[in-house]
């Protein structure tokens, strides 16, 4: 990791640089295992997310275990159609600096890295191995257009669901 005024500069999983950019845009993270199946399941919330998004939010994928399978990685890259920056952190120095706690967690941030939402992407699961038979509450949708009409963003915080990431 290097800081400089351009931003936080890491290396991703095919050793390009990466730069968590210092920018008046805001951030979005989402943390991610490519053996826990929830992050398979929101593959397709997510790439939608990023789709209607990414003009004006950064976006970024946050690979957090700490052993790096790089075919199991590049293998979920692949089937989920991740089009965002990806970020292999075996390093856990973003999972850190955002106490990340399960995949998949989101996490949105402000122009300074504030983090002004974190938790469920959405309410699709009621709990560990229970779903929801539509979603309710787009938790992250509703606090990043909360963020943009200057609104309160409400919650701030919810209890994320998902696979333990292991320190």
């Amino acid at each position: 990791m290097n800081t400089t005024k351009k931003g936080i500069q890491l290396s991703d999983h095919k050793s390009n640089l990466i730069e968590i950019k210092n920018n008046k845009k805001p951030k979005v993270f989402f943390t991610l295992d490519p053996e826990c199946p929830l992050c398979a399941s929101y593959s397709k919330t997510m790439s939608n997310l990023f789709q209607k998004h990414n003009n004006k939010i950064d976006f970024y994928a946050v690979f957090t275990p700490t052993v790096f399978s790089n075919k199991k990685t590049e293998n979920y890259i692949k089937k989920s159609n991740i089009q965002m920056d990806i970020i292999i952190d075996t390093n856990q120095v973003i999972t850190k600096f955002l106490n990340a706690q399960v995949t998949p967690e989101c996490f949105l941030l402000d122009s300074n890295l504030n983090i002004m939402y974190n938790g469920l992407i959405d309410d699709m699961i009621k709990e560990l191995g229970r779903r929801r038979k539509s979603t309710q509450n787009n938790y992250l949708e509703n606090a990043i257009q909360a963020y943009w009409n200057n609104e309160t963003i409400n919650p701030k915080k919810t209890k994320p669901i998902g696979c333990i990431i292991e320190r």
